[in-house]
């Protein structure tokens, strides 16, 4: 249930920020969805589910970003299109990073920090 609160408010917060102790640069905790289908993206070329990529609306084509699931696991993945569409969502994982973080195709809270 605190799960489900958690997920609802930051939905209606539309992420909020987060120190991390490991380098204390702000880190915004985003609702994420999983996405695996193949199509084009909006850097170019086509999306290879396998890749550690995400999609956001803010950042541009090559941003990278550490992405840290509420597990503890982090990796580092390339922006490489654009979304996601469906209101309360802020990021979309390729199939690729949310198996490398231990995540199922399913809707998660993580923490993004966008590196430079």
């Amino acid at each position: 249930m605190i799960k489900v609160m958690t997920l609802i408010g930051a939905c209606l917060l539309g992420g909020y920020s987060v120190a991390t102790s490991e380098n204390k640069k702000p880190s915004k905790q985003l609702v994420a969805s999983v996405y695996w289908q193949p199509q084009n993206i909006s850097c170019g070329g086509r999306f290879n589910p396998k890749e550690i990529t995400f999609a956001d609306r803010n950042s541009s084509c090559g941003t990278k970003a550490r992405i840290t699931a509420n597990n503890g696991r982090s990796v580092i993945a390339v922006r490489n299109d654009k979304g996601p569409f469906v209101k309360g969502r802020h990021i979309d994982l390729s199939d690729g990073t949310a198996k490398a973080l231990n995540l199922g195709r399913s809707v998660h809270l993580v923490n993004v920090e966008y590196l430079d």
